[in-house]
């Protein structure tokens, strides 16, 4: 086929998508949309918080969340990188929500459980958002960041002098 003019334009390289990894999606799914919700029917908080119509609120935070992990997970996708801790990093990531955090899935669905709790009223699902927040801390303390640092040298020092871990 020829453009306007008899001119072909030229040829673009095709885009990748390593679709490894997007499983990586479904732990913040599953964190938010199946436990969140089986705590707060399960195991109703002693002591409850009516948060009135501001509970409603916690549905854009939970929304806000997932699609901002979503979001992280389809960057590692393009850049052909799935954010996986049993795979040694080949190349640093640094498009997408990574340009605002370098733990963008953790990150997420920490925000979407605290929306829950907003939703639900719920001071357990409050401590389960709170909970998350030190689990993903410490491992991306202790093991992670050290991890990537020796994969990855100098360039992800600089990075990480450039983006800030959570905000």
């Amino acid at each position: 086929r020829h453009a306007v003019g008899g001119f072909s334009p030229a040829p673009q390289p095709p885009t990748m998508t390593d679709h490894r990894a997007y499983p990586f999606g479904l732990a913040p799914a599953v964190v938010v949309l199946a436990v969140g919700p089986a705590l707060a029917v399960g195991f109703p908080s002693p002591v409850g918080v009516d948060p009135g119509p501001g509970r409603y609120l916690g549905i854009p935070v939970v929304v806000a969340g997932l699609a901002f992990a979503g979001w992280a997970v389809h960057t590692f996708a393009v850049a052909e990188e799935p954010p996986s801790h049993t795979r040694e990093p080949g190349t640093l990531v640094t498009d997408g929500p990574l340009r605002y955090s370098r733990n963008p899935i953790y990150l997420g669905t920490v925000a979407a459980a605290l929306g829950e709790a907003l939703l639900f009223g719920s001071v357990l699902l409050a401590g389960y958002g709170l909970a998350l927040w030190a689990v993903y801390h410490v491992v991306v303390v202790r093991r992670e960041e050290p991890h990537l640092r020796a994969a990855l040298g100098e360039a992800y020092a600089d990075y990480c002098e450039r983006v800030p871990r959570w905000l």
